[in-house]
C-alpha cells in the first residue's frame, strides 16, 4: 500500500505490485491470522498470484499449519497449478483437521481432481464433502426442532 499525494488529491494504492515475507525474521499468531485474511481476500477479488506469495511465504514460517496448507491449495487451484495444489492436498490426507475444514478440503480436491481428469475420484471427493454438509444440515434441524419444541412447552 503506498500513499500519494499530487496537487489536488491525496489517495491511496491499494495495488500490490510484489507481496513477499521474505523480509521478515517472524510472524507471530495475530500476524499470521492477518495474512491469512489478506490472502483469503486476494482470492476473493481475483487477486490470485498475490493470495499464492502469501500463502507461500506463510508456509515457509508454518510449514504444518493445516489451514495454511489448505490456503495454499487454493491459491494453487486458482492460478493453474492443479499438480501442485494435489501435493499439498495429499499432505493433509489422514490429518484430522476439523470437520469445517474436512469440508472444504473435499470439496477442493474434487474440483483438483477433476481438473486433472480424474472424475471417478472427483466424484468419491464430492460425495463425501455433500455427505457432512448434509449431516451438518440434519444436525441443524435437529437442534432448532429441539429449541422450537422447548419454546413450546
Amino acid at each position: 500500500m503506498i500513499a500519494h499525494a499530487d496537487a489536488t488529491r491525496k489517495y491511496v494504492d491499494f495495488y500490490v505490485q510484489r507481496v513477499s515475507l521474505r523480509e521478515l525474521s517472524c510472524v507471530d499468531k495475530s500476524q499470521r491470522e492477518f495474512l491469512l485474511v489478506l490472502a483469503y481476500l486476494y482470492i476473493r477479488y481475483g487477486k490470485y498470484d498475490e493470495a499464492l506469495l502469501l500463502h507461500r511465504g506463510l508456509q515457509e514460517f508454518f510449514p504444518d499449519d493445516e489451514e495454511i496448507l489448505l490456503s495454499l491449495s487454493f491459491s494453487l487451484y486458482f492460478t493453474g497449478r492443479a499438480f501442485e495444489s494435489i501435493q499439498y492436498l495429499e499432505k493433509l490426507e489422514g490429518v484430522d483437521i476439523g470437520r469445517q475444514r474436512e469440508k472444504l478440503f473435499f470439496l477442493l480436491r474434487s474440483h483438483v481432481i477433476w481438473s486433472l481428469g480424474k472424475d471417478s475420484e472427483a466424484r468419491s471427493d464430492l460425495i463425501r464433502y455433500l455427505g457432512i454438509e448434509e449431516s451438518e444440515i440434519r444436525k441443524n434441524e435437529a437442534s432448532s426442532g429441539k429449541e422450537i419444541e422447548e419454546y413450546l412447552l
